[in-house]
């Protein structure tokens, strides 16, 4: 591996030592230690300094997926969707003994009634880290999973909506767009995307993947989508051009900001939707070289926000009682 032991080798310089290695618990001294052990012995160097244990991903019952039960949920199956029939057939096909293979017919009847239904990879991958709570095991439920694509769909939607106001983007970039002389409107959801951008690193540094997907969920859905979104509607609609302007330029600071930050956790939407943004000064050929959010400069705050508005936050009639 990595031409050892030829230790000026390229490859051998840059991969090790490595930095984390990423496994399960299940395989810790029988993989992970000899790895350590080995390591030693050959270089006199650690291999890694962190190990991340992942949860072992049962079925949603609880029970560790394994093929002598019948349980396995093939991630293809998930991301292409699968009907009822296949997921019999394959049973079918492999080496059950008679009685658990009956078993295991009705519990796959009872549990896909109507097969897998397509959720891509995106939801699957946003779903799976959404389960990592610092927990043993996850208990994989494909309605989560389906639930999540609707949430794709959704992260489609709005950037349809935001693409048809982005006829002003030029000129923000170009600097005569200023965040610190915003609306109430515009200011307020440019705090929480600052919020939702410095939440969401701060739980990598931790391992809280779970967490993180919590966070920007709650922004885009909840406070861009919501509440945001729902409130520039009459603006966009009516007479103040200035105010649409200023409107247009912060609904494209959240999108394009908002893909790069879900794009490590949904890299396949956030890919296609940075492609289709118009271009502007900073647009780079691919999101994966842009550089990632680290929280909005300070000019993005407006300091003379109401601490009411802070305290109605869950209260949608009131938050568009306010803004409007």
């Amino acid at each position: 591996m990595l031409k050892w032991p030829d230790t000026e080798h390229p490859d051998f310089k840059q991969f090790f030592p490595n930095s984390i290695l990423e496994t399960g618990h299940d395989i810790l001294f029988f993989w992970v230690a000899r790895m350590v052990m080995m390591s030693l012995w050959l270089t006199d160097k650690l291999p890694f300094k962190t190990v991340y244990l992942h949860p072992i991903v049962c079925d949603k019952d609880g029970e560790k997926m394994s093929k002598s039960k019948g349980n396995v949920i093939d991630p293809l199956e998930v991301i292409e969707g699968t009907p009822l029939d296949k997921l019999l057939q394959k049973l079918k096909d492999g080496n059950l003994p008679k009685n658990e293979l009956e078993k295991s017919l009705k519990k796959k009847e009872l549990d896909f009634p109507e097969g897998i239904p397509e959720c891509g990879s995106d939801a699957l991958r946003f779903g799976l880290l959404s389960y990592m709570i610092q927990s043993g095991s996850v208990n994989l439920d494909i309605l989560v999973i389906k639930g999540y694509r609707q949430f794709c769909n959704k992260i489609w939607n709005t950037f349809i909506f935001g693409y048809k106001q982005f006829s002003t983007v030029k000129e923000y970039h170009e600097g005569n767009y200023s965040p610190a002389k915003c609306s109430f409107l515009n200011s307020w959801i440019l705090g929480k995307l600052d919020k939702a951008i410095n939440g969401v690193n701060s739980t990598y540094g931790k391992y809280e993947f779970g967490q993180a997907t919590k966070i920007f969920h709650k922004f885009w859905l909840y406070e861009l989508c919501d509440i945001y979104i729902e409130a520039t509607k009459p603006v966009f609609s009516g007479t103040n051009e200035d105010l649409k302007k200023e409107t247009s330029h912060t609904l494209f600071q959240c999108i394009e900001t908002g893909l790069r930050l879900l794009h490590p956790m949904m890299p396949f939407i956030t890919e296609e939707l940075y492609q289709k943004l118009p271009q502007y000064k900073d647009k780079r050929e691919s999101i994966s070289v842009h550089s990632y959010p680290i929280g909005l400069e300070q000019l993005f705050k407006n300091p003379s926000l109401p601490e009411l508005f802070a305290r109605n936050d869950k209260d949608f009639q009131s938050i568009t009682d306010v803004i409007l």
